[in-house]
């Protein structure tokens, strides 16, 4: 003969599995939110690997802007276009987009930013012609290994900057660079790819520091 469950039983079986569901929650999205900063790093991985093939090929230099006054010249679509790794933004699957990065379906786009040194700016911080690379600097460090190379961007700007702000970091919700728990994921020149906190990130905005200067 079958045992019914009363109502009281039943209940505490539906409460007991609440109480069980409140307890695994949160660790599911721990490992989720992990997951999704695995594929960040082999997103970095494989668009600095690719960059410094573009630059052994170039006389050292990255991937930078061909030039800011045309469609389709900006340094993902450059390697994308020479067939150094593809670039669609309309594709959220693909190697430019985070996880939990910003989503955006525009070529001036990208959830990766390279250091500005290696397309924006000069030794001494001024602006460069974006359509001249005369003065940009090459890929040759000594210190590679702590020099930055790429690194989740800022909402989707493709170029990361030395002046970051707390704001930058931490208030932009997806849009954060620190947007893995409060850490960031880097290339650096050297090739490894790592995650910075968002405190030690701002420890580094003086922008002739090595992290910035190659």
């Amino acid at each position: 003969m079958h045992k019914k469950f009363t109502l009281i039983e039943l209940l505490v079986v539906i409460a007991i599995i609440g109480i069980l569901a409140s307890l695994l929650l949160p660790v599911l999205g721990k490992a989720r939110k992990k997951a999704q900063s695995t594929v960040c790093k082999n997103n970095l991985k494989q668009i600095s690997m690719a960059s410094l093939i573009y630059a052994e090929d170039n006389n050292d230099l990255a991937p930078a802007d061909l030039d800011s006054g045309l469609a389709n010249t900006q340094w993902p679509v450059t390697l994308s276009n020479l067939n150094y790794l593809q670039f669609n933004p309309q594709n959220g699957n693909s190697s430019y987009h985070c996880p939990q990065g910003t989503p955006f379906t525009k070529v001036w786009e990208s959830n990766y930013a390279l250091n500005f040194r290696f397309g924006r700016y000069t030794d001494d911080g001024t602006a460069t012609p974006w359509n001249s690379h005369d003065d940009l600097f090459t890929i040759q460090s000594n210190h590679a290994s702590s020099t930055l190379f790429l690194m989740d961007s800022a909402d989707t700007q493709r170029w990361i900057w030395s002046n970051l702000t707390a704001n930058t970091l931490y208030n932009l919700g997806t849009g954060s660079v620190a947007r893995h728990n409060n850490f960031a994921n880097l290339a650096y020149l050297d090739g490894h790819v790592a995650s910075l906190s968002g405190t030690a990130i701002l420890s580094q905005n003086g922008f002739e520091t090595d992290f910035w200067m190659p």
